[in-house]
């Protein structure tokens, strides 16, 4: 609290910083007493403002609210280091940059999680297309180079089914043929 004259009525000690305590009755106009905090008193809080203001004192750099308490004649500051006004944020900061880098981390493992299970899903399904395809393949080849031998099982895919049925008949088919040419030969 400060008077209508700029002198310090009441500073509360305080245990965490008793280096910015001040004795009461200072003069907070003298600026051997303060540059910064003068300044403060003599342009803003005796002339009747309200507001906010940032100051070094002994060292410490310090925040302040203020207002003027016009009834009475008093300037009523609060005044809390800096250090002790940003160490909530640093505490949220450094939590929010750990929380980050542990749903970073988590992101990536899920990520890789599903790009592994999309390559191994590919890879099984390919197979189970691919598969029968080749077989499809290599008894065509057989079946050309005049070997009947070769039959192609039925395939889960309904598709494939038809196709394997459809070459098996076609391998049939030309058995038949085979056998009849060299007859009617």
């Amino acid at each position: 609290m400060i008077n209508k004259k700029g002198i310090l009525i009441f500073d509360p000690p305080t245990k965490e910083h008793p280096l910015i305590t001040l004795i009461d009755h200072v003069d907070l106009t003298n600026p051997k007493n303060g540059k910064d905090l003068a300044y403060i008193v003599k342009n803003d809080i005796l002339k009747g403002k309200t507001g906010i203001a940032r100051y070094v004192f002994r060292g410490v750099d310090k925040f302040v609210g203020y207002t003027y308490i016009k009834e009475l004649g008093w300037g009523l500051g609060l005044t809390l280091p800096t250090e002790i006004f940003y160490r909530p944020i640093k505490i949220l900061s450094k939590d929010i940059d750990n929380r980050t880098i542990y749903m970073l981390a988590l992101f990536g493992l899920i990520s890789s999680l599903i790009i592994l299970f999309t390559i191994v899903s590919t890879y099984f399904i390919a197979k189970r297309v691919v598969d029968p395809i080749n077989k499809t393949y290599e008894a065509i080849e057989a079946l050309l180079n005049g070997d009947y031998s070769k039959r192609l099982p039925d395939s889960e895919s309904e598709e494939l089914s038809k196709l394997s049925k459809a070459v098996n008949k076609l391998i049939d088919f030309f058995e038949k043929n085979k056998n009849r040419r060299v007859g009617d030969e």
